[in-house]
């Protein structure tokens, strides 16, 4: 259908044909309707479009690059990609479900920090940026008493000069796990004994 309309529109132009106008008019909403229907089938979230969890569980979405609000994910199992570098959250994000974060940019400028991790939930972030304003005072990362969290491959940046840790925790140690990561803040990444890290830098 598109290839026929794409025709018609040329044999118009080419003075073979009347009405280009209207098949130009019908191929753009064709092609509309067409990206639409990919963006939706591939759970395509664009910068300004409202996030949704629409299943009970195991969503799995992917953010365009871009800026967005914030985000909060609250279904069991649901996976947050960036498809590529260049997606910034610049509010707080929350988390109240078991859930896999993936190379988003969590900049949020907010007193809450870049992200809460709630108790009873297990959140894995794999290469993820963590970016404070240059006068924040406060943790990144909260990761509740009762909670889990395991960093991979991520990076810490941004950030005043502060006494409390980049990733905040008060339970035990082998609860959240940092592996790999770098932190650019000058501040202290861990409390020893909140955490088990390796291999940072």
């Amino acid at each position: 259908m598109l290839n026929e309309l794409w025709l018609l529109n040329r044999r118009s132009d080419q003075g073979l044909g009347s009405s280009g106008g209207q098949i130009a008019v019908g191929f753009n909403e064709i092609v509309r309707r067409k990206l639409g229907n990919i963006a939706s089938a591939l759970n395509l979230v664009m910068p300004g479009s409202k996030f949704e969890e629409p299943r009970i569980a195991n969503n799995v979405s992917l953010f365009a690059p871009g800026e967005y609000g914030g985000i909060s994910m609250t279904k069991v199992m649901s996976e947050a990609h960036a498809i590529s570098p260049g997606t910034f959250f610049r509010k707080h994000a929350d988390i109240s479900a078991n859930v896999v974060v993936d190379g988003l940019t969590l900049a949020s400028e907010d007193e809450l920090g870049c992200v809460t991790v709630r108790a009873g939930y297990t959140a894995v972030f794999r290469g993820c940026t963590f970016e404070r304003p240059s006068e924040s005072t406060s943790h990144m990362v909260l990761v509740e008493a009762g909670a889990r969290a395991i960093m991979l491959g991520c990076v810490f940046r941004g950030s005043g000069v502060t006494s409390l840790p980049m990733v905040s925790h008060t339970g035990a140690a082998a609860d959240v796990q940092i592996a790999f990561c770098y932190n650019r803040t000058g501040n202290t990444l861990f409390t020893p004994g909140t955490a088990t890290g390796t291999g940072n830098l």
